[in-house]
């Protein structure tokens, strides 16, 4: 069966999953900018976004929003990578709430992510600072706010490409 694969990256591991991804189904990753050419070339596939969540946003979520009616009746899934810690991410499913009308049509999965401090941006750096601050202060912390805090200014990565084959069954499901 033949899929879309997007993707939007900041410091590219949404983009290493979508490659392996489209790997394994013979197809191509393409950047999500790029993904209105793609789909009109495969009017029929379903269309898998694999895109980080960064501050509570995710381009593949907005691009869902803003391209429901279009889609319509394509099977359509959104692929959030992140550091939050995966029990806690798939319980709490921030992305049904982010992608608003959308959510019913669009199946959702959540991947572990990577965070290089080494990497990232003088503003993100900042804004890590202050969470690490903030957790510093705090006399309890969650699991997830443990992880963060033990992983300040460490590279980190969870990523894991086993976790892709619940989005491979999804699509065999539907073929």
């Amino acid at each position: 069966m033949s899929v879309v694969v997007a993707f939007h990256s900041f410091y590219g591991s949404s983009k290493e999953y979508a490659e392996e991804f489209a790997r394994r189904h013979n197809v191509s990753a393409h950047p999500l900018d790029d993904a209105p050419e793609a789909l009109i070339a495969d009017p029929q596939s379903p269309l898998v976004i694999f895109a980080a969540n960064h501050a509570g946003m995710n381009a593949g979520a907005k691009f869902f929003s803003e391209h429901l009616t279009e889609l319509d009746g394509r099977r359509l899934a959104l692929a959030t990578v992140g550091m939050t810690l995966l029990d806690d991410v798939r319980a709490s499913d921030p992305m049904a709430r982010t992608l608003g009308d959308a959510k019913d049509a669009v199946q959702r999965f959540y991947l572990p992510g990577r965070m290089n401090y080494s990497e990232l941006s003088k503003v993100h750096k900042a804004t890590m600072w202050t969470m690490h601050q903030m957790l510093k202060a705090k006399k309890t912390r969650t699991a997830n706010e443990q992880a963060m805090f033990d992983d300040y200014d460490r590279d980190v990565s969870r990523m894991d490409f086993a976790e892709l084959d619940a989005i491979d069954q999804w699509l065999a499901d539907g073929a």
